[in-house]
């Protein structure tokens, strides 16, 4: 939603301890991050490769939590969402289908498909007598997708999904851990497919202490993903027309020229 509403991955917010008084019942949440730690100004690209809390609190602020929940129904998520600005921590409960669906609609171009279970019916000939027809709807600009998905990769590359390199190919996803480590995600792609991986108990108990979804997700999706892309030719996540690529400094945001060293490449919508 941040993306479509023109946030760049350049754009700095701050990182830093924050509390939020409740008018009604004058209590007061004070959110922090995993690591207990805060980074000060930050770029986007940083706070979501760095799976920051703070920044995604601060974001939902700006964007109005209604609008993100208005956004997650349209990306496909069906459950129902409270517009609080505790959704940027995962207070909400969302089925691994749902949250797999719509990240799929990054690589692909903006677009969500419905997720079919029945690929085909044959009859005892082997004949195909029946196939789903695929329903695709496009539900936000290619350009959008493409930012989001480039800054999924930096999660890969430069955050919390390290652990995917090892795959040697392009992919991109995020690592997901609620409180008590009682769950642990990673919900990731590559051009061709996406892959959800959620690790957590039926009656809701922690994993134990350090069970985080780079930790205890994140190893399965490799390990699944090095079997599905092992006899696939090296793919490349499309970037459109209406996108460039530059460089910029992780640190500061600011857009500079190729031979600064400790640059990374981002792309940003063309004027």
């Amino acid at each position: 939603l941040a993306v479509e509403n023109g946030f760049s991955q350049n754009q700095m917010v701050l990182d830093a301890p924050v509390a939020f008084k409740n008018s009604a019942s004058e209590e007061t949440w004070q959110p922090q991050n995993f690591s207990r730690t805060y980074s000060g100004e930050i770029t986007f690209r940083q706070a979501l490769a760095k799976s920051k809390n703070i920044p995604a609190v601060r974001l939902i602020q700006m964007l109005g939590p209604s609008a993100v929940v208005q956004f997650a129904h349209t990306m496909g998520i069906s459950s129902a969402l409270s517009p609080e600005l505790s959704l940027a921590l995962g207070t909400a409960e969302v089925s691994l289908l749902d949250i797999t669906c719509a990240y799929s609609v990054f690589p692909n171009k903006g677009s969500a498909v419905k997720p079919i279970s029945i690929m085909a019916v044959d009859d005892s000939r082997g004949r195909t007598i029946w196939h789903p027809k695929a329903e695709k709807k496009l539900i936000m600009s290619e350009a959008g997708a493409a930012i989001v998905t480039d800054m999924l990769v930096a999660v890969v590359q430069e955050g919390t999904g390290r652990k995917a390199q090892m795959l040697h190919k392009p992919v991109a996803g995020k690592t997901g851990t609620t409180d008590d480590f009682r769950d642990a995600l990673f919900i990731g792609f590559s051009p061709e497919i996406t892959v959800g991986v959620w690790v957590g108990q039926d009656g809701s108990e922690s994993l134990g202490k350090g069970e985080t979804g780079a930790r205890a997700a994140l190893p399965i999706w490799t390990e699944f993903m090095s079997v599905v892309l092992k006899d696939r030719p090296y793919g490349h996540f499309g970037i459109p027309d209406s996108v460039s690529q530059v460089r910029m400094n992780p640190r500061t945001g600011i857009i500079t020229s190729d031979d600064i060293p400790g640059t990374v490449t981002i792309l940003v919508r063309k004027p």
